[in-house]
């Protein structure tokens, strides 16, 4: 498969998220879309330095955020009106959250890395593809309890692993 069938596939898969998260931003949809189809297009452009893996999903809300930002930004700066106006300073995160945020993420992968296989794949599939209970028991041939106890052992696991490291406030922002 070629790149662009691989961008095009991404596209119709994080397309509808990547809108609804920038619409938390620019609070319009066509501007959203807009903004989205702009990343899009900046990945296109930058395909000989990126690979289409997990981590450009990641690229991906980064840019829209950027992207969304300097959108308000520049409204911001066009319009001037008093009621409209955004406090940009609240909406950067600082370094320490920063590294907090980089710190729970090492955190999680090395959480899920112990996991049980099957409990880490079922985790997977659920929580970092999307995937439905009712899917993931059809891919793997096995009952939608059984997926809701695994999904349950693992959330458990992380859960703890997030409380013995001190980060028990981050644990909602990754597992959810």
């Amino acid at each position: 498969m070629n790149s662009l069938n691989q961008l095009e596939l991404l596209y119709h898969s994080l397309q509808p998220g990547l809108v609804s998260f920038c619409k938390g931003y620019v609070k319009n949809e066509e501007d959203a879309i807009e903004i989205v189809n702009d990343a899009f297009l900046a990945v296109w452009d930058k395909k000989e330095y990126l690979t289409l893996d997990k981590n450009l999903k990641a690229y991906l809300y980064k840019a829209v955020k950027n992207k969304s930002l300097n959108f308000i930004h520049k409204k911001k700066l066009l319009t001037n009106d008093v009621e409209d106006e955004i406090d940009l300073d609240s909406t950067y995160p600082s370094p320490f959250e920063i590294l907090e945020f980089k710190e729970a993420q090492i955190l999680l992968d090395a959480l899920i890395d112990k996991l049980p296989d099957r409990c880490k794949q079922i985790f997977l599939l659920s929580r970092k593809e999307g995937m439905s209970h009712k899917e993931i028991a059809e891919i793997m041939d096995i009952s939608t309890k059984t997926i809701e106890n695994q999904i349950g052992i693992a959330i458990k696991i992380i859960k703890t692993g997030f409380a013995k490291s001190n980060k028990s406030a981050l644990f909602s922002l990754f597992v959810f």
